[in-house]
């Protein structure tokens, strides 16, 4: 199935995800920081959106989100930019990928948690 979406609509989504996302890793037991870098040009490159530190490891994180957040599916992208065949876009780009039901991540994944609102 296709959908087109604006990339200023995208943003809001993502901004939303994003402060969302962060308030959630800083209340973690184990977070010693966290790192917001989505406007660093050098982690833009490499698709990092925040840098989280906890008492086992660091973690570079990109964010993605969708406006369809309660299909009860998981959506894994494959391609990011079908047009340039990359994984970077720019003002227009198809993302390719499978929805995956949530909870066959969650039973098959080791590891996985599910945090409810």
């Amino acid at each position: 199935m296709a959908r087109k979406i604006s990339m200023s609509e995208g943003t809001r989504v993502a901004e939303r995800a994003s402060t969302e996302i962060e308030a959630w890793l800083r209340e973690w037991h184990g977070t010693v920081n966290l790192e917001n870098v989505e406007g660093d040009p050098d982690y833009q490159k490499i698709d990092v959106d925040l840098l989280w530190t906890t008492i086992t490891r660091d973690y570079k994180i990109e964010v993605k989100a969708d406006r369809w957040h309660e299909t009860g599916n998981f959506f894994f992208e494959t391609v990011s930019n079908k047009e340039k065949g990359t994984p970077v876009g720019s003002e227009h780009y198809t993302t390719v990928g499978r929805l995956v039901p949530i909870e066959a991540v969650v039973k098959e994944v080791k590891g996985v948690k599910v945090k409810h609102p």
